[in-house]
C-alpha cells in the first residue's frame, strides 16, 4: 500500500490536528524524514492547530525531521518518539523542546 497523506492527518473535534506517522509502520512502509517534510509543507494544513505528533517506531526518522517539526510546529503538546532509536539524538529532542515549551515528550 502506498504512503498516503490522508492517513496521517486527523482533525479532532476541538479543531486541533494530530499527525500519526506511526500507523504507516504496520503497512511495511516506513516513515522517512521526507514524508514528515511532505506533511509539514502540505498546502492548507494549519500548523498552529497541530498539537500531537506520533512518530512511534519510525526507525528511519532522524534529527532532520525533528528540526523540521521544531521550525514549523510551535504549539505541540505531545510528541511521541518512542523507538526512534536509529538517528534521533538529544540535539534533535532539544530543538523540539526549545520551540515548544508546553511539550510532553
Amino acid at each position: 500500500m502506498a504512503w498516503s497523506i490522508a492517513k496521517v492527518i486527523e482533525k479532532k473535534g476541538d479543531e486541533s490536528i494530530e499527525l500519526d506517522f506511526h500507523q504507516l509502520q504496520r503497512q511495511n512502509n516506513p516513515t522517512t524524514d521526507d514524508n514528515v517534510r511532505q506533511i509539514i509543507n502540505k498546502d492548507g494544513l494549519d500548523l498552529d492547530k497541530v498539537t500531537i505528533i506520533y512518530l512511534t517506531s519510525c526507525k528511519l526518522i532522524t534529527d532532520e525531521a525533528l528540526n523540521i517539526i521544531a521550525e514549523k510546529c510551535s504549539r505541540l503538546k505531545r510528541l511521541d518518539v518512542r523507538m526512534c532509536v536509529n538517528a534521533v539524538t538529544d540535539e534533535g529532542i532539544r530543538s523540539i523542546l526549545m520551540s515548544n515549551p508546553n511539550l510532553k515528550v
